[in-house]
Protein backbone atom coordinates (compact mmCIF):
# COMPACT_ATOMS: atom_id res chain seq x y z
CA UNK A 1 0.00 0.00 0.00
CA UNK A 2 1.37 3.46 -0.92
CA UNK A 3 1.32 6.50 1.01
CA UNK A 4 -0.42 9.79 -0.47
CA UNK A 5 1.28 10.84 -4.03
CA UNK A 6 1.13 14.50 -4.65
CA UNK A 7 2.28 16.29 -7.85
CA UNK A 8 5.39 19.04 -6.69
CA UNK A 9 3.19 21.68 -8.33
CA UNK A 10 0.76 20.87 -5.55
CA UNK A 11 3.04 21.19 -2.74
CA UNK A 12 4.41 24.01 -3.83
CA UNK A 13 1.07 25.81 -4.07
CA UNK A 14 -0.09 24.22 -0.60
CA UNK A 15 3.32 25.83 0.66
CA UNK A 16 2.58 29.16 -0.98
CA UNK A 17 -0.86 28.99 0.57
CA UNK A 18 0.33 28.03 4.44
CA UNK A 19 2.84 31.03 3.94
CA UNK A 20 -0.13 33.90 2.53
CA UNK A 21 -2.03 32.62 6.02
CA UNK A 22 0.79 32.92 8.34
CA UNK A 23 1.44 36.37 6.87
CA UNK A 24 -2.75 37.17 6.87
CA UNK A 25 -2.22 36.27 10.52
CA UNK A 26 0.83 38.18 11.45
CA UNK A 27 -0.33 41.49 9.94
CA UNK A 28 -3.37 41.05 12.11
CA UNK A 29 -1.48 40.54 15.01
CA UNK A 30 0.57 43.29 14.69
CA UNK A 31 -1.65 45.99 15.46
CA UNK A 32 -3.27 44.24 18.58
CA UNK A 33 -2.03 41.40 21.29
CA UNK A 34 1.17 40.78 22.82
CA UNK A 35 3.33 42.73 19.77
CA UNK A 36 2.00 46.00 20.98
CA UNK A 37 2.92 45.78 24.67
CA UNK A 38 6.41 45.28 23.36
CA UNK A 39 6.26 48.44 21.46
CA UNK A 40 4.80 50.30 24.24
CA UNK A 41 7.37 49.08 26.52
CA UNK A 42 10.22 49.58 24.42
CA UNK A 43 8.82 53.39 23.32
CA UNK A 44 8.06 53.92 27.42
CA UNK A 45 11.88 52.73 28.14
CA UNK A 46 13.69 55.43 25.80
CA UNK A 47 11.71 58.06 26.66
CA UNK A 48 12.47 57.53 30.28
CA UNK A 49 16.18 56.65 29.11
CA UNK A 50 15.91 60.52 28.11
CA UNK A 51 14.42 61.74 30.94
CA UNK A 52 16.50 59.81 34.04
CA UNK A 53 19.66 60.92 32.06
CA UNK A 54 18.79 64.37 32.45
CA UNK A 55 18.36 63.88 36.15
CA UNK A 56 14.62 64.15 35.67
CA UNK A 57 14.89 68.48 35.15
CA UNK A 58 13.72 67.97 31.53
CA UNK A 59 9.96 68.61 30.93
CA UNK A 60 7.78 66.06 30.04
CA UNK A 61 6.39 67.87 26.82
CA UNK A 62 9.70 67.93 25.07
CA UNK A 63 10.38 64.39 25.34
CA UNK A 64 9.21 62.62 22.01
CA UNK A 65 7.77 58.94 22.40
CA UNK A 66 6.99 56.80 19.22
CA UNK A 67 4.21 54.97 20.15
CA UNK A 68 0.52 55.29 18.86
CA UNK A 69 -0.97 58.61 18.54
CA UNK A 70 1.33 60.01 22.02
CA UNK A 71 3.53 62.85 20.87
CA UNK A 72 5.36 63.30 23.90
CA UNK A 73 6.27 61.81 27.49
CA UNK A 74 4.11 63.95 29.28
CA UNK A 75 0.90 62.82 26.41
CA UNK A 76 1.35 59.11 27.52
CA UNK A 77 1.48 59.57 31.00
CA UNK A 78 -1.57 61.64 30.93
CA UNK A 79 -3.02 58.76 29.25
CA UNK A 80 -1.52 56.32 31.94
CA UNK A 81 -2.65 58.51 34.85
CA UNK A 82 -6.45 58.08 33.68
CA UNK A 83 -6.81 55.31 32.86
CA UNK A 84 -5.49 54.31 36.39
CA UNK A 85 -7.22 56.56 38.56
CA UNK A 86 -10.13 56.96 35.88
CA UNK A 87 -13.58 58.65 37.02
CA UNK A 88 -11.93 59.84 40.15
CA UNK A 89 -9.83 62.57 38.13
CA UNK A 90 -11.46 62.59 35.26
CA UNK A 91 -14.79 63.72 34.10
CA UNK A 92 -15.41 61.61 31.34
CA UNK A 93 -18.52 63.00 30.26
CA UNK A 94 -17.09 67.06 29.86
CA UNK A 95 -13.79 65.30 28.86
CA UNK A 96 -11.63 67.36 31.17
CA UNK A 97 -9.79 66.52 34.23
CA UNK A 98 -11.44 67.58 37.72
CA UNK A 99 -9.06 70.73 39.78
CA UNK A 100 -7.32 73.54 38.28
CA UNK A 101 -5.00 72.77 35.18
CA UNK A 102 -1.62 73.49 37.20
CA UNK A 103 -2.34 71.01 40.06
CA UNK A 104 -3.48 68.15 37.74
CA UNK A 105 -0.31 68.75 35.66
CA UNK A 106 1.60 68.55 38.66
CA UNK A 107 0.16 65.65 39.46
CA UNK A 108 0.36 63.91 36.16
CA UNK A 109 4.26 64.71 36.53
CA UNK A 110 5.30 63.54 39.36
CA UNK A 111 2.89 60.32 38.39
CA UNK A 112 4.99 60.15 35.46
CA UNK A 113 8.66 60.29 37.45
CA UNK A 114 7.48 58.12 39.98
CA UNK A 115 8.12 54.43 39.81
CA UNK A 116 4.56 54.29 37.94
CA UNK A 117 6.15 54.93 34.75
CA UNK A 118 9.83 56.18 34.82
CA UNK A 119 10.94 55.82 38.33
CA UNK A 120 13.33 58.79 38.65
CA UNK A 121 15.53 58.73 42.29
CA UNK A 122 13.46 60.19 45.36
CA UNK A 123 10.22 60.88 43.60
CA UNK A 124 7.20 58.97 45.01
CA UNK A 125 3.58 59.01 43.96
CA UNK A 126 0.82 57.66 46.00
CA UNK A 127 -2.38 59.39 45.17
CA UNK A 128 -3.77 62.26 43.24
CA UNK A 129 -3.89 65.55 45.74
CA UNK A 130 -7.07 66.68 46.59
CA UNK A 131 -7.41 69.55 44.72
CA UNK A 132 -7.53 67.35 41.37
CA UNK A 133 -10.25 64.81 42.65
CA UNK A 134 -13.96 65.18 41.52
Amino acid sequence: MKGLELPVNTLVVIAIAVLVMLGLVAMYMAGTGPFTVVVEMSARGASCNMLTSSNCQTPLSTIAIEFGEYTSLYDYCESKYISHYGASVYNFEEEQFCGSNSDVKADIEKYCKSSFVCGCPGITFVEPSESTIC
